[in-house]
This record gives C-alpha cells, sequence and structure tokens, in this order.
C-alpha cells in the first residue's frame, strides 16, 4: 500500500474551511455556496463561483479549482493548470495546497518530478498540522527520497498523523515500532489495532497473519473476513485457504472457490494459480482440467512461477490443452528462469526424452545440477544418481556419495536410503555398515519403504547392527504394509522361516502372495517352491509350474535353472530335454553357476542338445570360476579322463581341492534376506573405477 495519501473530499473540506482567509462576508458566501456545488457534484456552478474567487486570491477557492483541473470535474482536465493554482493557494500557506502541490512534484504530474520540493511542500504543510502531508513527509523520511534517511523523523511525523486518526499513518508507524523494544513493539500493536478498527485493508491482513502464526484461528478469519469485504484480493485468498482447511471457520471448499473466484478475477496470481489447483483436483468444484489449464495460464502469464512449472506439465502430457512440447518446453524455461528447481528437473526431464528439443542427456544433467546448486534434494538426489550411472556426464563415484550427503543431510529420505547403500558397499566411499544402518535407520522412520526393507535385511544378517529378528520382522512388516513388494516377500520369507519365533506358513504364503501378484520374480519362485511342498498352501504342481514359468520369464536365473530342472526330469510338466536346455542357458548365460554345470552335463551326456564334451568342459569352467563345488568336481573329471581338455591329472587335483575348500565356505552362514537394492550397490562398488 502507498505510503503517500490523499485525505477524502469531506476531511479535506474541513480542512481548507479552517484555512480559509475571507476578505469579506460576500467571498465568504460565495465560497460556501461554491463548496457546496462541488460536494453535490455539480461542478458546472461550482466552477462559476469557485473561479472569480481563485482569480481575486482566495486561497480555498484556488485550492478547489485545482481539484477540479487535477480530476478533470467541470473543465478539461490538466495538471499543469492544476499545479499552477496549487502553488498559488500554497504560496499563500493553504496546507491542502501544499500537500497536493507535494503530491504533483514527487510523481511530476503537471511540472518536473523533484522530490527536494515534495519534501519542502510536504514539510510547510506538516507544519501546519495536515495529517495527510505529515504521513508523506514521514514516508521521504524513511526511503530517504528528497532527504537524507531518517527514522526517527518517519516516526515523530507517522505519530503526529496517528494521532491526528489517519489509519494509513497508524499502520506504518506501527510497522516501524514492531522492529524496536518490547515498549515500541507493544505500541506497535496497539496503533495496528487502531488503523485496522478505522479499516485499514493492510492492518487487518497484517493482524489476520499475527493471529494465524499463532493458530488463533477465530481471529484471523475475522480479519481476513473484514479486510475481504472491503475488496482485498489477499485477505480473499486467504480467507478462501482457511475455508478450504476449516480453520476458525466451518470448512466449505464451494464457498472457499467462490472466494478464489473474487481475487482471482481482479488478477491475484496467487488465487488464479489456488483455483487452477482446485478445478484440477476437484476440490469444491467438479474436475475440469479446461478450466484448470485457464487460470494457470492467467497466473502464468503474471509471472506465477509454480503456474508456469504446471501449466508446462499440461502442455507436456496434453491435459486440458492440446499436448504441444514447445509450449511445455517455453514455460518450463519461463519458470526454470524464475529459479524454480521443479522446472529445472522438468526441463532435464524434456531434455532427456527429447521432447519439444534435441535430445540432449549432458543439458539433462547442466539442469539437474543448477536445481541441486539451488538446494533442492530431490535435484542433489537425481544427480547422484546421474553420477552413479554415468548418464549424461562421467561417472563419479565420489562426486555421486558428495551429493547423496548433501541431500540425507536436508531430510530427503530417498537420498538417506541410497547413501545407506552406499556406505554398506563402500560406493564412493570407504565401506561403513554401522554408517549404512545409521541412514537406512533415518530413512525408515520417514516412513521410507525401501529402507525400512533394507533395514530389516541387515538386522536379519546382523550387518552392521546386532542380528535382532524382531527388529528385522518389524521393520519388514512396515514396508510390507505401505504395499513393497520386496518387504512383502522378505516378510513372507521370514514368517515361513521362523526366523527368530514359530514359523506360520500360511501368513507367509499370503505375503508371499501379495508380492508375486506385483510381479516380483523372487517372491513368485519362492511362491512356486510353497505349492511344490504344500507349505501354508494346498500342494498343486500346477499352479507351482505357473508361478516359477512367471518368475522365469522375467529373467530371474534361479527361477530359470528351476524350471529347466522340472523340463529335464517331468516334474510337474512332461519331459523336454530341449526346453531344459533353453531354461538352463537363460541362466547360464546371466552367470547362475548351478545352471552353467547343468548346462555342462546336458552337454556331456547330449540331452536336449548335440552332445560335445567340450561344449562341457566350457560350461563346467564357467561353474567352477564362481566357486561351484559341482563345476569343479565335474571339470577334475573332464580333466582326469581328457574329455574335451587334454588330460591333466595335476589340474584335476587341484580343482578336487578347491572343490573341498568351496564346500567348506559352503558351509558358512549365507544371508539370510536379501536386498535387490543391496545387491545392486555391491555390484556396482565391484565395477567403480579404480
Amino acid at each position: 500500500m502507498s505510503r503517500f495519501t490523499v485525505r477524502s473530499t469531506i476531511t479535506a473540506i474541513l480542512i481548507a474551511i479552517t484555512l480559509i482567509a475571507v476578505g469579506d462576508e460576500a467571498s465568504a458566501d460565495g465560497f460556501d455556496a461554491g463548496l457546496g456545488a462541488y460536494t453535490r457534484g455539480d461542478y458546472t456552478v461550482a466552477l462559476d463561483i469557485l473561479r472569480p474567487l481563485a482569480e481575486q486570491g482566495l486561497a480555498g477557492a484556488q485550492t478547489y479549482l485545482g481539484h477540479m483541473l487535477r480530476d478533470g470535474d467541470g473543465l478539461p482536465a490538466s495538471q499543469t493548470e492544476a499545479a499552477k493554482w496549487y502553488g498559488r493557494a500554497a504560496e499563500q500557506g493553504d496546507a491542502a495546497a501544499a500537500n497536493q502541490l507535494g503530491l504533483m512534484t514527487l510523481a511530476g504530474h503537471g511540472m518536473p518530478r523533484d522530490l527536494s520540493s515534495a519534501f519542502r511542500w510536504f514539510g510547510i504543510a506538516a507544519a501546519q498540522g495536515h495529517a495527510d502531508a505529515q504521513t508523506n513527509l514521514a514516508a521521504l523520511y524513511e526511503q530517504g527520497r528528497g532527504t537524507d534517511q531518517d527514522r526517527r523523523a518517519a516516526i515523530r511525523w507517522y505519530r503526529e498523523a496517528a494521532r491526528q486518526g489517519v489509519a494509513n499513518a497508524q499502520f506504518h508507524l506501527a510497522r516501524l515500532l514492531a522492529a524496536g523494544d518490547a515498549d515500541a513493539r507493544a505500541a506497535a500493536k496497539t496503533w495496528r489495532q487502531r488503523a485496522a478498527e478505522r479499516g485499514h485493508i493492510a492492518a487487518q491482513v497484517a493482524i489476520a497473519g499475527h493471529a494465524l502464526e499463532n493458530r488463533d484461528y477465530e481471529a484471523a478469519a475475522s480479519w481476513y473476513r473484514r479486510a475481504a469485504d472491503q475488496g482485498s484480493v489477499e485477505a480473499q485468498y486467504r480467507l478462501a485457504d482457511m475455508r478450504s482447511r476449516g480453520q476458525g471457520v466451518s470448512r466449505n471448499l464451494q464457498a472457499a472457490k467462490q472466494l478464489l473466484h473474487r481475487a482471482a478475477g481482479q488478477g491475484f496470481a496467487p488465487a488464479q494459480f489456488a483455483l487452477a489447483k482446485a478445478y484440477r483436483d476437484g476440490h469444491g468444484t467438479t474436475r475440469d482440467y479446461r478450466q484448470a489449464a485457464a487460470w494457470f495460464l492467467r497466473a502464468a502469464e503474471q509471472g506465477h512461477r509454480d503456474a508456469q512449472a504446471l501449466l508446462a506439465l499440461m502442455y507436456h502430457y496434453g491435459i486440458g490443452v492440446e499436448a504441444a512440447p514447445a509450449e511445455a518446453l517455453r514455460w518450463t524455461r519461463r519458470a526454470a528462469d524464475q529459479g524454480s528447481t521443479v522446472a529445472l528437473l522438468q526441463l532435464a526431464s524434456l531434455h532427456d526424452a527429447g521432447r519439444g528439443t534435441r535430445r540432449n542427456h549432458s543439458e539433462a544433467a547442466k539442469q539437474i545440477r543448477n536445481a541441486a546448486e539451488m538446494g533442492a534434494a530431490d535435484a542433489q538426489f537425481l544427480l547422484a544418481e546421474r553420477y552413479q550411472l554415468g548418464h549424461g556426464l562421467k561417472r563419479d563415484d565420489a562426486a555421486a556419495a558428495n551429493w547423496l550427503q548433501q541431500a540425507a543431510s536436508r531430510g530427503y529420505a530417498p537420498a538417506q536410503n541410497s547413501l545407506g547403500l552406499s556406505y554398506g558397499s563402500g560406493l564412493g566411499m570407504p565401506r561403513d555398515l554401522s554408517q549404512a544402518a545409521h541412514w537406512y535407520q533415518l530413512a525408515a522412520v520417514a516412513g521410507h519403504a525401501p529402507a525400512q526393507t533394507n533395514l530389516g535385511v541387515i538386522y536379519a544378517n546382523g550387518e552392521g547392527v546386532e542380528h535382532n529378528p524382531d527388529a528385522a520382522a518389524a521393520w519388514s512388516g512396515r514396508a510390507a504394509r505401505q504395499g513393497y513388494a520386496e518387504a512383502q516377500a522378505n516378510l513372507g520369507l521370514i514368517l515361513r522361516d521362523g526366523l527368530g519365533r514359530k514359523a506360520t506358513p500360511i501368513a507367509a504364503a499370503g505375503w508371499l502372495r501379495r508380492a508375486a501378484e506385483q510381479g516380483l520374480a523372487k517372491a513368485q519362485m519362492e511362491l512356486a517352491r510353497l505349492y511344490d511342498t504344500g507349505a501354508g498352501v494346498l500342494a498343486d504342481a500346477g499352479r507351482a509350474i505357473d508361478w516359477l514359468k512367471r518368475a522365469a520369464l522375467q529373467g530371474q536365473a534361479a527361477a530359470q535353472a528351476r524350471l529347466g530342472n522340472r523340463y529335464q526330469h517331468g516334474v510337474g510338466v512332461e519331459q523336454d530335454y530341449a526346453e531344459a536346455v533353453k531354461w538352463y542357458r537363460a541362466a547360464a548365460d546371466q552367470g547362475h553357476a548351478p545352471a552353467q554345470n547343468s548346462l555342462g552335463m546336458m552337454y556331456l551326456q547330449g540331452l536336449g542338445v548335440a552332445a560335445s564334451n567340450a561344449g562341457a568342459a566350457t560350461w563346467f569352467q564357467r561353474a567352477a570360476d564362481q566357486g561351484s563345488t559341482d563345476g569343479q568336481i565335474n571339470l577334475a573329471r573332464l580333466y582326469r579322463s581328457g574329455l574335451g581338455v587334454a588330460r591333466d591329472d595335476n589340474r584335476a587335483r587341484e580343482l578336487l581341492g578347491e572343490a573341498a575348500q568351496s564346500a567348506r565356505d559352503a558351509r558358512s552362514t549365507p544371508p539370510i534376506l536379501q536386498s535387490e537394492q543391496i545387491a545392486e550397490a555391491a555390484r556396482r562398488a565391484e565395477d567403480q573405477p579404480r
């Protein structure tokens, strides 16, 4: 709200009357008649009476002639002529004219803009007790315009005007006093209240805002309502928000929408944005994407950053508007230019997909970095992932760890979980299982299902924490109840095996089925095992094969190997060596050692494939290289007999020794539970540049 004041006509009239120097009774009567006509809006009569009096030198008449020329009342508007008549009256000591002359020189209306002259004229009028001039003079002192900045002088003159009941002065006096000591703050509260009670909108909104901060919702709603009724768009917007939440008023989404419409219709961008979201989400109205897009557009055109970002999404996906990649890119860029991290990430997505622009992963990474450097935790997390994958920039696990640390320290749960994975695997940092547990814990407490799953795994396996079956079950359960498939599978395994408790096969089958139905391959394979054995379900070889095939078709190597075994031996399916070879090979190509050994046996025996001792040796060797006891023993036999390889008894003895060691190693306790995230992090750590 402007700090410079033009008083109401009635108040100005009263001041002018007290300052009029009347030469004789006839002049006074004539002025009164002219003033009456002016007040009634009968400007022709007023002009006929006041112009001659002004020309005779009557200051009050000169002032009102200036008003009429300024506003174009009864004659063509002329700021220059108005300034001339104000000047004549002011030179005679008319305070109202001096104040008007100050306003005109301040704005450069009818004369050159001159802050020093404005300060002088306001000072002349203020010294005569003109309250509006006192307010205007205070504003110049506060801002250091036309004079040196002087906060004390500003307070003094605001106070002079405030004591005369000028609401604007009361409000600005309160604003300055609010920055002072306890006594000043108490006085500020009093003056703000006085201004609000006199109908000062900004004071009412300020009091409402303070009440809202203190959770005095009824008081906040009351003051917002008073300001809203006077047409304050901010108050209408704030009251709409309170209506939608039921704070201090009954919850009424339709009433909230009406308030938003009032404010939005007056061009208030935050209200336009909120109204757009209401139409988009169907809050208080029927969902209407076209209306949503229209209001987003109106707010966006005013520079509302978030509206620009959401409008870009609507153009991107063709929601409420025709899909237009170029428009999506244009609005995304406008929001990004204003520092919207959401828009920067959208811009990165457009560059990655090549929508509306040329596909450019490096440019996408650049935009993500821009958002990350602005402190956006989600962008920091995404940048870390880019560094880990080398997507759009050179792989750098140390840089990835640094960005994860920044995002995690901001409380971003996905980053905390990923930081735990990095510590657990030594990816980009020294391996530290206790730190891994710490970060999993933070993310898990925040409700992040993958972290809850990983925390359950490390409690089950005793990695970085003490082995705690109850904690493993509890954290797996939390994630499972959120619908996280891997946690559902792990909880199923815990209940199936009775980890630290009595086994409950029926409950186990239920959780494994939930995970399997979500498409989790390891759950599908374990559910197949339950149907094989009849644990927690009725034994059903057909269902077992069905779930095993689902897992195998997803590329789950263990399931492919088991399916190959079923076809080889005709268990639950018709015996088919060619099918067996197909599935063994699928698993073997993924590095599954038991499948590699089984495929070697198929080559050796010529089952489903042309017999080939060399082929058998190749697959036995691959299995042996991974520490497979069976692969090492079978390869030793080939070396001893010279089948597929040159006979070499020494090599055969070495392999048998390795097999013995592998058997001893296999007797060590394997992990009880596994996490695909933890396994993937370990693979990345093995592959990281040295």
